[in-house]
């Protein structure tokens, strides 16, 4: 019983935090991590140790955190564990699609191993991520569903309580002279996103 690979799911926060730094900004430095995280440097610095120690990360002073490849493929299998069970609430049992996203980070760190391969023996495949359509690339004046959003679990609650959700419509206002942020407008209301925040939101166009 418990997460993957038996790691609290504070240390699994963690690691996904770690991968997405480094997917985002091809750096995870101490201090991006207790952003992310919302907690102080000395937490941060507490659990990266922790992370060290079971051999899942490597970290020396001044120096940013790297994932060995034994915590990468962890890091990439929480994600998906995520994601599986979004899957499974939203398509199988009916859930909402808001509620199944919620849903899914609550329960996502205390699933066994044995019930996640039970779930992938009933769910049919999901699209190869090179087939799928991001947020990224909507034209301005475009719009399109929100399908999931494939970010680490603290990020996916923020965007949840910006009202970004599996089943909800996004139009593409305008795009920065630079490209980054872009403006959307969702649910009646306008906002901004970064350009690498909108390519973890995967979208089916609409128009």
């Amino acid at each position: 019983m418990g997460g993957v690979g038996h790691l609290s799911s504070c240390l699994e926060d963690y690691l996904e935090t770690v991968l997405v730094l480094k997917q985002e900004k091809k750096a995870a430095r101490m201090r991006d991590i207790a952003k992310h995280m919302g907690v102080a440097m000395s937490s941060a610095h507490s659990a990266i140790k922790r992370l060290a120690e079971a051999g899942l990360v490597n970290h020396r002073r001044y120096e940013s955190i790297e994932l060995t490849e034994k915590g990468e493929n962890l890091a990439k299998k929480i994600l998906d564990r995520h994601n599986l069970l979004t899957q499974l609430l939203r398509d199988v049992i009916g859930v909402h699609a808001e509620t199944a996203e919620k849903d899914a980070c609550a329960i996502e760190h205390h699933v066994s191993q044995e019930t996640i391969r039970r779930i992938m023996e009933i769910l049919p495949p999901e699209k190869n991520p090179a087939e799928e359509k991001t947020l990224k690339n909507i034209e301005p004046g475009k719009s399109a569903r929100v399908v999931r959003v494939r970010a680490q679990s603290r990020i996916r609650k923020r965007m949840l309580d910006m009202g970004i959700s599996p089943g909800v419509v996004i139009r593409v206002k305008r795009m920065a002279p630079l490209g980054d942020p872009m403006q959307i407008s969702i649910l009646g209301y306008d906002l901004s996103l970064r350009k690498n925040e909108a390519a973890s939101i995967i979208v089916e166009p609409t128009d």
